[in-house]
């Protein structure tokens, strides 16, 4: 997560918190079948002059609930079958035959 991203979660008030989540991956190599390397990267050299924290997807996804959830209804353990859109409501039908109505979807995987 870096320059545009890392901003942005620094003015939301969640970089400390994402800061102790960060993998602080330095290196990495890419290796063809037989083991040669196709490619290997500094990240200390490559982002030397740029904002950048390297949470795993899951760390990120949990900082994140914990902001939202107080403001957000969020629901897990199921997916969309069907979303129709019309004026200003969107009606869902979910996994589990539930259908509702919202303002706003936001599907994530």
């Amino acid at each position: 997560m870096s320059h545009h991203a890392y901003h942005f979660v620094k003015e939301l008030g969640l970089l400390s918190e994402l800061k102790k989540r960060d993998t602080g991956i330095k290196r990495s190599s890419y290796h063809d079948e037989t083991g040669r390397n196709l490619l290997s990267l500094d990240y200390q050299d490559l982002f030397e002059k740029v904002d950048v924290i390297q949470p795993m997807r899951d760390g990120f996804s949990d900082v994140l609930y914990e902001y939202i959830k107080d403001y957000v209804e969020v629901r897990f353990d199921r997916t969309i079958i069907s979303l129709d859109q019309a004026d200003n409501v969107c009606e869902v039908e979910f996994s589990d035959g539930v259908k509702e109505e919202f303002d706003l979807v936001i599907g994530a995987e």
